[in-house]
């Protein structure tokens, strides 16, 4: 091989690299602004890294972190892929949109909750760092003292018909995520899901 080939071969090795580690274009920031800006929204991102998705492997994804009007954190999350199709993921149908454009790989029985908790993420019902309950013992009995709701009433996590059905309740330090059953088609991506939300309301004001 000749010197020219060889340097004509890196180079184009190397583009796909050299395209997400530059910084985050105007387009980037705007689709992430448009998630958190507006009443009790933040008014500028602190930070946007990227990231990837096992279940999307061609797909770039970017959070940012900003600090909403009464304190509270929130990390808005967009992707790109190789056209350039910027995908603004706080609904269910712009994470349709992506799972139609780049329908995930190897979804299938054995990861069906956690492409559910990756979905509820992307369409905006389920936020970064949510505990998934998966037994009765880790339950969080005193924020279900704070929320008004029965421990023991609440799903495991756990997934039903061959992945096809999913159950789920997730937790953070301020709120209960549960819902049930979820539908998930495992050949398109497409996961539905209504989220019950309870939260502390002894945290809601500062």
């Amino acid at each position: 091989m000749s010197r020219p080939t060889v340097v004509t071969f890196l180079v184009l090795a190397l583009q796909p690299h050299l395209a997400y580690t530059q910084a985050p274009s105007d387009a980037i920031r705007n689709a992430l602004l448009a998630e958190v800006t507006g009443f009790g929204g933040c008014r500028e991102l602190e930070d946007i890294r990227s990231t990837s998705d096992p279940f999307f492997p061609t797909v770039r994804f970017f959070e940012a972190g900003c600090t909403l009007e009464h304190g509270d954190r929130t990390y808005p999350l967009v992707a790109q892929d190789s056209a350039g199709l910027i995908y603004v993921l706080d609904s269910e149908s712009s994470f349709r949109f992506l799972a139609r454009q780049h329908p995930p790989r190897g979804l299938d029985s054995s990861n069906a909750v956690t492409f559910v908790q990756t979905a509820l993420r992307m369409q905006g019902k389920l936020p970064r760092g949510a505990r998934l309950l998966t037994d009765r013992p880790q339950a969080p009995e005193g924020l279900c003292r704070k929320t008004g709701i029965v421990c023991g009433g609440l799903f495991l996590t756990h997934a039903e018909r061959g992945g096809r059905t999913v159950f789920l309740t997730a937790y953070t330090d301020v709120a209960i995520y549960s819902a049930g059953p979820i539908t998930v088609d495992l050949t398109t991506g497409y996961v539905t899901a209504a989220v019950e939300v309870h939260y502390d309301s002894t945290a809601l004001i500062h």
